[in-house]
């Protein structure tokens, strides 16, 4: 899992899409919870790849963790 914000916002629709499913297939990351200074088009990426294992992460937000 990767929790935190990514810094994505300042790269390309190219990089972005690039990294997201680098996670995915090199990484294997199963969950990513991301804040805001990941960017937008960041979390719609993250969304379509990782579906209902990409949490929005910020001030007060709690995401469940397996035991």
């Amino acid at each position: 899992m990767i929790v935190g914000g990514l810094h994505l916002v300042d790269k390309s629709d190219q990089q972005v899409s690039e990294v997201v499913n680098n996670f995915k297939s090199r990484g294997h990351i199963e969950r990513v919870a991301a804040g805001h200074c990941t960017g937008e088009f960041a979390q719609v990426e993250l969304e379509r790849v990782f579906g209902d294992h990409h949490d929005h992460s910020g001030i007060d937000e709690v995401i469940p963790l397996p035991r």
